[in-house]
């Protein structure tokens, strides 16, 4: 070879020779490699080089280029006729394959489509990259911290007038209770009304279908409808402009109808402006106490953001001196709302995800992504073992390593495209099931970016890294003799580094599942306090029902199936309000903050059966009662009252001069992801909510009776009756849906890793036919076949669960720290999980043992 073709590009001439035409190649090579010298002594080889490049660009011509299309065509026909005789000769490992790519790739698409949509949720207001919400720390008497998510009415104004960097701020108050909205002789009942400053559609971005926006708020009676609702409760004309009953007996005028967004953190049916409530007569929106409203900010500059977090010590020590020490405000970014507000509370009005969770399902969509990879590249190092004699010959015949694993990659490829296909047919199949496990998906879904660009990364990746790992791994150990191709196949290096990673990922899913199982049941099984199966709540709604109470309440009780019956403004599990108390021996300037529990009449221990420590409960024939109070043990114990009989009590602004006449073994107001938190009880003749205490096995007759009494009262208002065992378990709906999935998830995996073992041990017995054959003509028992067969790979097994012990520990722990009450982690479960583990392990090799060891071994010698 002279200087001058060594100089040449060796790629573009590589590319040259494999493009152009066979007829043409000689004299266009030649003529390249003449003005290639040429450039070289007019100016220098830099430019010579360039040059020789721009001119075979310019040669990739479609009457100079071979027919490519064909050729690669024809190979890629031949390859697909390969693999279906293969599939013929030996359809287990095929099937196994598929079959395991197959599951694989559904739960990714499934997984994935689920995770893209969580993604989406609050994507579509434009200035979401200006948003916050104002957010505080609170510091409980006990020295726990709480983060929430409500403000003072004033405190939007205040961000507004003292920092220039708040563009704009917008409140917004989800309404406590549902609200009967009645048009004509239709009633419904709206369970999401939504107040909010009249700049909402400036800041966020819902759709007016109707209306405009600029003047949607110019009533303070005016009242936004949903498409949903506006078409259940004005179906006969345009409801625009129409007068609609509800909110506090009110006549609202409907200004607009708004389009829904389930992908949305702010979730309402109705808006309505909060100026109306001032017409209404609720004023404490102006004060800093309570705190009830939502505040969003818009930011012009969102990196001052810290600078203005920083200050929110001096803004407490100008507004709210008094809660400087227990409050510590802070900014929450618009796109984190939703899937970071899980730990927050009072929250409940606002939909939001779960992080952990997610991470939890990224994880076992990665755990599945690798298995099915390692199976998959396994399964087909071990179909090239099966046609070694094939590769051998072709090899003989003068094919090379390149052409035979572009082979391998192509087979690889076709199998993918195979199990893509299988899997979106297996989900839509199962798509009506599958929406019960993960919620508001459209099948449609399935085609997002996400899953697009994860199934073109696994056509690219996955035959391309099968490939090259039965290429680097050295799978095929083959020696051409007269009597054929010998085969090796070894549990060492890469194949056992492997299957130990790959136990260790499904000894961790089996292993976290198991435990989010457990957990779930223990608090199913928590003693709440009372017995919420025996219990039913309904509100007190209608204007004649709530003014005839009484009446409505003895009408109840002639029911034969109902126990007894309570009065009261608040129900276990339906929300229970927070304020400052004043307990005896307690200065002005400590802050105590309890839940006030607030019974309207005396029968409430007749219907919850709540347990006395000290003291007793309320009896309607003591007249001071009705001045007294019972505390949880938790007050007390915070108080450090050993013996609270007859302190003082006061609630500022609803409660003066109170008596303590009772403690209350702590029982359960909210779900048991929070701790009990201090709580008063005082009788209160504001009668919201109705609870019966009822018998027998027939709920739902009750239930019909119940509400053919309330029509007898309420005929124009719906009424909704609660079970507050159905209550107390849609606090953990979002748990019980995600242990679901988990489930769902996990069991695939189990099967694709079983899959692999399957095939692994298959081929193990089957490569190893003769020396089983012997040992068995020698008088080998069956264990000893099996245990020679499936010794290592059982060590292999225990290694990998061994290893993912501290994994699934750490995962499990972190799911625990949700939860102020679940079960105590120890090592016990864990073992038993392992001997589980490597029994289910043992019981698939010994199938395949026994399979091997049943086979004739005169037939075996002979063909040998």
């Amino acid at each position: 070879m002279n200087n001058t073709e060594a100089d040449i590009p060796r790629w573009s001439r590589k590319l040259l020779r494999w493009l152009l035409r066979p007829e043409y190649l000689e004299e266009i090579e030649g003529d390249l490699e003449e003005s290639f010298e040429d450039t070289v002594l007019s100016s220098n080889i830099c430019q010579a080089r360039k040059q020789y490049n721009r001119e075979v660009i310019k040669l990739i011509r479609p009457n100079l280029i071979k027919k490519l299309i064909k050729t690669q065509k024809l190979q890629f026909m031949t390859t697909f006729i390969h693999s279906y005789r293969k599939f013929r000769k030996k359809p287990t490992f095929s099937i196994l394959n598929t079959l395991g790519l197959s599951l694989g790739i559904f739960s990714l698409l499934v997984i994935l489509t689920y995770l893209y949509k969580e993604a989406q949720i609050d994507q579509f207001h434009q200035q979401s990259d200006k948003l916050v919400r104002l957010n505080k720390h609170v510091l409980n008497l006990d020295g726990s911290i709480e983060d929430h998510p409500l403000t003072s009415g004033p405190m939007a104004q205040a961000l507004l007038a003292d920092y220039p960097n708040v563009e704009s701020t917008v409140r917004l108050l989800p309404w406590f209770n549902d609200e009967v909205l009645q048009y004509n002789e239709t009633s419904i009942k709206s369970k999401r009304l939504l107040f909010v400053d009249k700049n909402f559609f400036d800041v966020f971005d819902f759709e007016l279908v109707q209306g405009d926006k600029s003047s949607v708020f110019n009533n303070n009676r005016s009242i936004i409808l949903t498409e949903s609702l506006a078409g259940s409760l004005i179906s006969d004309r345009s409801p625009i402009g129409q007068t609609i009953k509800g909110f506090k007996g009110s006549d609202l005028l409907v200004t607009g109808i708004v389009k829904a967004r389930p992908d949305s953190h702010i979730q309402f049916d109705a808006i309505m402006p909060l100026d109306v409530l001032n017409d209404v007569g609720i004023t404490w929106l102006k004060r800093w106490f309570p705190q009830m409203v939502y505040t969003y900010a818009v930011l012009n500059d969102m990196s001052q953001l810290p600078a203005l977090e920083s200050d929110m010590e001096n803004f407490m020590h100008k507004y709210l001196p008094e809660r400087e020490d227990t409050y510590k405000l802070y900014f929450q970014n618009f796109s984190d709302i939703y899937a970071h507000s899980s730990q927050l509370l009072y929250n409940d009005k606002m939909k939001s995800g779960n992080h952990k969770a997610n991470q939890i399902l990224w994880a076992v969509a990665l755990v599945i992504l690798v298995l099915v990879v390692i199976n998959f590249m396994n399964l087909s190092s071990i179909g090239r073992m099966i046609d070694a004699k094939g590769v051998a010959i072709k090899n003989l015949l003068g094919a090379s390593s390149r052409a035979i694993y572009g082979q391998f990659i192509l087979e690889a490829f076709i199998k993918l495209i195979l199990a893509v296909l299988l899997a979106t047919v297996a989900i839509y199949l199962v798509w009506n099931r599958l929406v019960l496990f993960v919620g508001e998906l459209q099948f449609s879904d399935l085609l997002n970016p996400w899953t697009t660009k994860t199934v073109l990364l696994l056509a690219i990746v996955v035959p391309i890294l099968t490939g090259f790992y039965l290429l680097s791994a050295k799978i095929i150990n083959k020696r051409i003799t007269p009597s054929g191709t010998e085969l090796k196949m070894k549990l060492g290096g890469i194949r056992s580094s492997l299957i130990i990673f790959q136990f260790l990922l499904s000894s961790t899913i089996i292993t976290v599942t198991f435990f989010n199982y457990k957990q779930l049941k223990f608090i199913s099984d928590y003693d709440l306090g009372y017995e919420p199966e025996s219990i039913l709540s309904l509100r007190l709604d209608g204007p004649n029902v709530s003014k005839q109470a009484l009446a409505f309440k003895n009408e109840l009780l002639g029911i034969p199936s109902i126990e007894s019956i309570s009065l009261s403004r608040n129900v276990p599990g339906l929300g229970i309000g927070t304020y400052n108390v004043k307990p005896e021996g307690v200065s002005e300037n400590e802050d105590i903050i309890a839940a006030v529990f607030m019974m309207g009449d005396y029968d409430f221990n007749q219907v919850y059966n709540l347990e006395m420590t000290q003291g007793r409960f309320f009896s309607e024939d003591i007249a001071t009662d009705k001045y007294g109070v019972v505390i949880n043990e938790k007050l007390a114990n915070d108080l450090s009252w050993s013996n609270p009989i007859g302190r003082h009590f006061d609630i500022p602004g609803e409660f003066e001069n109170g008596t303590v006449i009772g403690v209350v073994k702590d029982f359960h107001i909210k779900s048991l992801h929070l701790p009990v938190e201090p709580m008063a009880m005082i009788v209160t003749e504001r009668q919201t909510k109705m609870s019966l205490k009822v018998t027998g096995d027939n709920l739902s007759e009750t239930i019909t009776s119940i509400e053919r009494k309330w029509n007898d009262f309420e005929p124009n208002y719906p009424v909704e009756v609660l079970s507050l065992s159905s209550v107390t378990s849609d606090m953990y709906s979002k748990e019980q849906r995600f242990s679901k999935v988990l489930t769902f998830f996990s069991v695939l995996a189990i099967v694709i890793a079983g899959l692999g073992q399957i095939g692994l041990m298959y081929f193990l017995t089957s490569s190893r036919l003769k020396e089983l054959s012997i040992r068995k003509v020698l008088g080998a028992s069956g264990f000893s076949l099996m245990r020679s067969v499936a010794g290592r790979f059982q060590l292999l097994i225990l290694a990998g669960f061994l290893l993912s012990t501290p994994l699934a520990w750490y995962i499990i722990k972190s799911q625990l720290e949700n939860y102020a009450y679940g079960i105590t982690l120890s090592i016990l479960p864990f073992i038993i999980i392992g001997v589980v583990i490597m029994v289910l392990a043992g019981l698939l090799s010994a199938t395949q043992t026994f399979r091997a060891s049943r086979t004739n071994p005169v037939d075996i010698l002979r063909s040998e």
